[in-house]
Protein backbone atom coordinates (compact mmCIF):
# COMPACT_ATOMS: atom_id res chain seq x y z
CA UNK A 1 0.00 0.00 0.00
CA UNK A 2 1.20 3.09 -1.06
CA UNK A 3 1.86 5.66 2.30
CA UNK A 4 0.06 8.85 0.51
CA UNK A 5 -1.90 10.67 -1.78
CA UNK A 6 -1.58 14.07 -3.32
CA UNK A 7 -4.56 15.09 -4.73
CA UNK A 8 -4.73 18.88 -7.21
CA UNK A 9 -8.16 20.25 -7.40
CA UNK A 10 -7.44 22.83 -10.18
CA UNK A 11 -5.07 21.62 -13.13
CA UNK A 12 -4.06 25.02 -14.66
CA UNK A 13 -2.34 25.75 -11.06
CA UNK A 14 -0.19 22.41 -11.28
CA UNK A 15 2.87 24.68 -10.03
CA UNK A 16 1.41 24.59 -6.52
CA UNK A 17 1.77 20.96 -6.72
CA UNK A 18 5.72 21.14 -6.44
CA UNK A 19 5.01 23.01 -2.91
CA UNK A 20 3.71 19.55 -1.59
CA UNK A 21 5.27 17.29 -3.27
CA UNK A 22 9.13 18.67 -2.41
CA UNK A 23 7.95 18.72 1.68
CA UNK A 24 6.80 15.51 1.24
CA UNK A 25 10.28 13.83 -0.91
CA UNK A 26 12.23 16.22 2.09
CA UNK A 27 10.07 14.30 4.72
CA UNK A 28 11.48 10.98 3.32
CA UNK A 29 7.34 9.96 2.24
CA UNK A 30 6.51 8.11 -0.76
CA UNK A 31 3.43 9.54 -2.49
CA UNK A 32 0.94 9.10 -5.75
CA UNK A 33 -0.42 12.51 -7.21
CA UNK A 34 -4.39 12.48 -8.36
CA UNK A 35 -5.14 15.51 -10.71
CA UNK A 36 -8.87 16.57 -10.88
CA UNK A 37 -9.24 17.68 -14.64
CA UNK A 38 -10.76 21.07 -13.02
CA UNK A 39 -10.32 24.22 -15.17
CA UNK A 40 -12.22 28.02 -15.24
CA UNK A 41 -13.72 26.81 -18.93
CA UNK A 42 -14.67 22.77 -17.39
CA UNK A 43 -16.53 23.54 -14.35
CA UNK A 44 -15.63 21.33 -11.43
CA UNK A 45 -14.87 17.51 -11.83
CA UNK A 46 -15.69 15.51 -8.75
CA UNK A 47 -12.21 13.81 -7.18
CA UNK A 48 -10.89 10.61 -6.26
CA UNK A 49 -13.96 7.98 -5.11
CA UNK A 50 -14.17 6.65 -1.65
CA UNK A 51 -12.43 3.61 -3.07
CA UNK A 52 -9.95 4.69 -4.71
CA UNK A 53 -8.89 6.83 -1.27
CA UNK A 54 -9.01 3.41 0.43
CA UNK A 55 -5.90 2.33 -1.18
CA UNK A 56 -3.71 4.57 0.52
CA UNK A 57 -3.13 5.17 4.13
CA UNK A 58 -3.45 9.33 4.21
CA UNK A 59 -4.67 11.80 1.43
CA UNK A 60 -3.32 15.29 1.33
CA UNK A 61 -5.48 17.08 -0.70
CA UNK A 62 -4.88 20.64 -1.86
CA UNK A 63 -6.99 22.92 -3.59
CA UNK A 64 -4.91 25.52 -4.98
CA UNK A 65 -6.16 28.48 -6.19
CA UNK A 66 -10.06 27.58 -5.96
CA UNK A 67 -12.51 30.28 -4.92
CA UNK A 68 -16.27 29.55 -5.69
CA UNK A 69 -16.92 30.94 -8.62
CA UNK A 70 -18.74 27.83 -9.87
CA UNK A 71 -20.38 27.84 -5.56
CA UNK A 72 -19.35 24.63 -4.15
CA UNK A 73 -16.41 24.22 -6.65
CA UNK A 74 -13.72 24.07 -3.83
CA UNK A 75 -14.96 20.57 -2.31
CA UNK A 76 -17.89 19.20 -4.18
CA UNK A 77 -21.47 17.70 -2.26
CA UNK A 78 -19.81 14.17 -3.94
CA UNK A 79 -16.02 15.00 -2.52
CA UNK A 80 -17.52 15.65 0.95
CA UNK A 81 -19.33 12.47 0.72
CA UNK A 82 -16.39 10.48 -0.81
CA UNK A 83 -14.57 11.87 1.68
CA UNK A 84 -16.47 11.19 5.05
CA UNK A 85 -16.57 7.17 3.81
CA UNK A 86 -13.03 6.82 3.22
CA UNK A 87 -12.60 8.64 7.17
CA UNK A 88 -15.13 6.24 7.99
CA UNK A 89 -13.10 3.57 7.09
CA UNK A 90 -10.59 4.80 9.23
CA UNK A 91 -8.50 7.05 6.96
CA UNK A 92 -6.62 10.12 7.90
CA UNK A 93 -7.28 13.68 5.52
CA UNK A 94 -4.83 16.98 5.39
CA UNK A 95 -6.60 19.30 4.24
CA UNK A 96 -5.32 22.37 2.43
CA UNK A 97 -8.36 24.77 1.17
CA UNK A 98 -7.99 28.20 1.48
CA UNK A 99 -11.74 29.05 0.48
CA UNK A 100 -13.41 25.97 0.94
CA UNK A 101 -15.90 26.93 3.16
CA UNK A 102 -16.09 30.26 1.47
CA UNK A 103 -17.77 28.15 -1.64
CA UNK A 104 -19.69 25.46 0.01
CA UNK A 105 -20.77 27.46 3.44
CA UNK A 106 -21.16 30.86 2.34
CA UNK A 107 -23.18 31.99 5.03
CA UNK A 108 -21.51 29.72 7.75
CA UNK A 109 -20.73 31.27 11.05
CA UNK A 110 -21.18 28.44 13.62
CA UNK A 111 -21.22 24.71 12.43
CA UNK A 112 -23.63 21.68 13.23
CA UNK A 113 -23.63 18.37 13.48
CA UNK A 114 -24.16 16.60 9.65
CA UNK A 115 -22.13 19.19 8.41
CA UNK A 116 -18.60 18.32 6.94
CA UNK A 117 -16.67 21.06 8.41
CA UNK A 118 -18.66 20.24 12.14
CA UNK A 119 -18.47 16.19 11.51
CA UNK A 120 -15.06 15.27 10.01
CA UNK A 121 -12.92 18.43 10.16
CA UNK A 122 -13.90 19.50 13.52
CA UNK A 123 -14.19 22.75 13.08
CA UNK A 124 -17.37 24.27 15.16
CA UNK A 125 -17.11 27.85 13.78
CA UNK A 126 -15.72 29.96 11.34
CA UNK A 127 -14.53 34.15 10.51
CA UNK A 128 -14.16 33.60 7.14
CA UNK A 129 -11.19 35.96 5.11
CA UNK A 130 -9.81 37.33 8.13
CA UNK A 131 -6.29 37.02 7.14
CA UNK A 132 -4.94 37.93 3.91
CA UNK A 133 -2.73 36.23 4.58
CA UNK A 134 -0.84 35.86 7.93
CA UNK A 135 2.20 37.02 8.42
CA UNK A 136 3.53 34.30 10.79
CA UNK A 137 2.17 31.04 11.88
CA UNK A 138 2.86 29.10 14.63
CA UNK A 139 2.22 25.29 15.95
CA UNK A 140 -0.39 25.53 18.48
CA UNK A 141 0.60 24.01 21.91
CA UNK A 142 -0.24 20.59 22.24
CA UNK A 143 -0.90 20.42 18.46
CA UNK A 144 0.99 18.36 15.59
CA UNK A 145 3.32 21.20 14.92
CA UNK A 146 3.99 22.38 18.32
CA UNK A 147 7.34 24.36 18.32
CA UNK A 148 7.60 24.92 14.18
CA UNK A 149 6.79 28.20 13.26
CA UNK A 150 7.03 29.92 9.66
CA UNK A 151 6.88 33.30 7.85
CA UNK A 152 3.53 33.31 5.13
CA UNK A 153 3.73 34.99 1.58
CA UNK A 154 1.56 34.26 -1.55
CA UNK A 155 3.54 32.36 -3.50
CA UNK A 156 2.31 34.28 -6.62
CA UNK A 157 1.84 37.97 -7.10
CA UNK A 158 -2.04 37.78 -8.77
CA UNK A 159 -3.03 35.06 -5.70
CA UNK A 160 -4.19 36.40 -2.47
CA UNK A 161 -3.86 33.41 0.25
CA UNK A 162 -6.97 34.77 2.05
CA UNK A 163 -7.05 32.70 5.72
CA UNK A 164 -10.47 31.93 7.78
CA UNK A 165 -10.09 32.35 11.81
CA UNK A 166 -11.13 28.92 13.14
CA UNK A 167 -12.73 27.77 16.13
CA UNK A 168 -11.43 23.76 16.73
CA UNK A 169 -13.46 21.42 18.79
CA UNK A 170 -10.37 19.56 19.25
CA UNK A 171 -6.85 20.82 18.85
CA UNK A 172 -5.91 23.87 17.23
CA UNK A 173 -3.01 23.05 14.63
CA UNK A 174 -1.97 26.74 13.84
CA UNK A 175 -2.02 30.07 15.55
CA UNK A 176 -1.66 34.01 13.77
CA UNK A 177 0.84 35.85 14.24
CA UNK A 178 2.17 34.82 17.85
CA UNK A 179 -1.79 35.24 19.12
CA UNK A 180 -4.87 32.74 20.16
CA UNK A 181 -6.41 33.38 15.97
CA UNK A 182 -5.89 29.96 14.65
CA UNK A 183 -6.17 29.27 10.95
CA UNK A 184 -5.94 25.66 11.38
CA UNK A 185 -7.11 22.69 13.21
CA UNK A 186 -6.87 18.91 13.70
CA UNK A 187 -9.39 16.43 14.64
CA UNK A 188 -9.46 13.10 16.26
CA UNK A 189 -12.34 11.02 15.39
CA UNK A 190 -11.93 8.76 17.12
CA UNK A 191 -11.44 6.49 14.32
CA UNK A 192 -9.95 8.72 12.39
CA UNK A 193 -7.82 11.87 11.95
CA UNK A 194 -7.80 15.25 10.23
CA UNK A 195 -5.96 18.25 9.66
CA UNK A 196 -7.61 21.26 8.07
CA UNK A 197 -5.93 24.24 7.54
CA UNK A 198 -7.00 27.78 5.43
CA UNK A 199 -3.58 28.58 5.11
CA UNK A 200 -1.87 26.02 2.71
CA UNK A 201 1.46 24.81 2.39
CA UNK A 202 2.12 26.81 -0.80
CA UNK A 203 1.80 30.00 1.55
CA UNK A 204 5.00 28.81 4.41
CA UNK A 205 8.10 29.86 4.03
CA UNK A 206 10.79 27.81 5.23
CA UNK A 207 12.89 29.68 8.37
CA UNK A 208 14.57 27.81 10.89
CA UNK A 209 12.43 24.71 9.89
CA UNK A 210 11.74 23.48 6.67
CA UNK A 211 7.99 22.92 5.52
CA UNK A 212 8.91 19.48 5.26
CA UNK A 213 8.84 19.28 9.09
CA UNK A 214 5.39 20.54 8.96
CA UNK A 215 3.70 18.11 6.85
CA UNK A 216 6.06 15.77 8.74
CA UNK A 217 5.13 16.55 11.86
CA UNK A 218 1.30 16.16 11.01
CA UNK A 219 2.11 12.75 9.19
CA UNK A 220 3.90 11.48 12.21
CA UNK A 221 0.73 12.77 14.54
CA UNK A 222 -1.25 10.96 12.15
CA UNK A 223 0.25 7.51 13.03
CA UNK A 224 2.42 7.78 10.24
CA UNK A 225 6.36 6.35 9.59
CA UNK A 226 8.34 7.63 6.87
CA UNK A 227 10.25 4.98 4.48
CA UNK A 228 10.25 2.11 5.70
CA UNK A 229 13.72 0.38 5.94
CA UNK A 230 14.10 -4.06 5.71
CA UNK A 231 15.71 -4.97 9.25
CA UNK A 232 17.95 -6.66 6.99
CA UNK A 233 18.51 -4.57 3.61
CA UNK A 234 20.83 -6.22 1.41
CA UNK A 235 22.04 -2.69 -0.40
CA UNK A 236 22.11 0.61 0.88
CA UNK A 237 22.17 3.16 -2.20
CA UNK A 238 21.99 6.28 0.33
CA UNK A 239 21.99 7.83 3.73
CA UNK A 240 18.44 7.77 5.41
CA UNK A 241 17.23 9.34 9.17
CA UNK A 242 14.00 7.48 9.43
CA UNK A 243 10.98 8.72 11.72
CA UNK A 244 10.98 7.24 14.96
CA UNK A 245 8.91 4.49 16.16
CA UNK A 246 6.48 4.41 17.95
CA UNK A 247 5.49 8.31 18.08
CA UNK A 248 4.38 9.41 20.13
CA UNK A 249 5.92 7.51 23.05
CA UNK A 250 5.97 6.86 26.37
CA UNK A 251 9.15 6.61 27.56
CA UNK A 252 11.09 4.48 24.85
CA UNK A 253 11.36 4.80 20.98
CA UNK A 254 13.74 3.24 18.24
CA UNK A 255 15.63 5.26 15.39
CA UNK A 256 16.70 3.65 11.97
CA UNK A 257 18.86 5.50 10.02
CA UNK A 258 21.23 3.76 7.21
CA UNK A 259 24.66 4.68 6.18
CA UNK A 260 26.06 4.21 2.60
CA UNK A 261 29.50 4.57 3.43
CA UNK A 262 32.22 4.49 6.70
CA UNK A 263 32.74 7.55 8.61
CA UNK A 264 32.04 9.55 12.05
CA UNK A 265 28.59 9.60 12.86
CA UNK A 266 26.52 11.68 15.63
CA UNK A 267 23.31 10.96 16.50
CA UNK A 268 21.71 13.77 19.00
CA UNK A 269 18.54 15.10 20.41
CA UNK A 270 17.32 18.24 21.41
CA UNK A 271 14.61 19.77 23.50
CA UNK A 272 12.29 22.21 21.69
CA UNK A 273 14.60 25.31 23.23
CA UNK A 274 17.27 23.79 21.09
CA UNK A 275 19.38 22.52 24.37
CA UNK A 276 21.03 18.90 23.69
CA UNK A 277 19.01 16.75 26.33
CA UNK A 278 21.13 13.44 24.86
CA UNK A 279 23.93 11.91 22.64
CA UNK A 280 23.16 8.43 21.03
CA UNK A 281 25.88 7.67 19.10
CA UNK A 282 29.04 9.59 18.65
CA UNK A 283 31.32 7.06 16.42
CA UNK A 284 32.80 5.33 13.35
CA UNK A 285 30.23 3.30 11.96
CA UNK A 286 30.97 1.17 8.96
CA UNK A 287 27.73 1.05 5.80
CA UNK A 288 24.50 -0.30 6.94
CA UNK A 289 21.36 -0.05 8.62
CA UNK A 290 21.42 0.61 12.06
CA UNK A 291 18.51 1.20 14.74
CA UNK A 292 18.97 2.85 18.55
CA UNK A 293 16.37 2.92 21.33
CA UNK A 294 16.26 6.26 23.60
CA UNK A 295 15.08 5.80 26.83
CA UNK A 296 13.28 9.53 28.04
CA UNK A 297 12.35 8.45 31.22
CA UNK A 298 14.34 11.11 33.12
CA UNK A 299 12.72 13.75 31.05
CA UNK A 300 9.54 15.44 30.26
CA UNK A 301 6.62 15.51 28.20
CA UNK A 302 6.91 17.91 25.19
CA UNK A 303 8.73 18.01 21.21
CA UNK A 304 12.02 16.61 20.96
CA UNK A 305 14.10 16.74 17.62
CA UNK A 306 16.81 13.91 17.05
CA UNK A 307 19.77 15.01 14.65
CA UNK A 308 21.79 12.63 12.12
CA UNK A 309 25.44 14.29 11.29
CA UNK A 310 28.07 12.52 9.03
CA UNK A 311 30.78 14.06 6.85
CA UNK A 312 28.38 13.47 4.28
CA UNK A 313 24.69 14.57 5.39
CA UNK A 314 22.67 15.95 8.35
CA UNK A 315 18.77 15.45 9.04
CA UNK A 316 16.87 16.87 11.47
CA UNK A 317 13.43 14.96 12.45
CA UNK A 318 10.66 15.68 15.15
CA UNK A 319 8.98 13.54 17.89
CA UNK A 320 6.74 13.89 21.20
CA UNK A 321 7.25 12.57 24.39
CA UNK A 322 3.57 11.92 26.00
CA UNK A 323 3.76 10.89 29.39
Amino acid sequence: MTSKITIQALSQYLDIQDYYTSALTGAGYTYDDFVVDWSITSPPQDGPTAMEMAEYDCVIWFTGETWGYYGADVLTAVDETNLATYLDGGGTLFLNAQDYLWASYPAAGNFSAGQFPYDYLGVSSANQDLYAPPSTVQGATGGFAAGLSYTCLAPFPQATLWSDQLTPMDNALLNVDGGSGVCAVQYDGTTFYTAFSTCGVEGLLDGTYLVSAYVDAILTGFGEVGVALSEEPTIVTGYLLDQNYPNPFNPTTDIKYQLPASGMVTLTVYNAMGQEVATLIDQNQNPGAYRVTWDAGNLPSGIYFYQLKTNNFTDVRRMMLLK
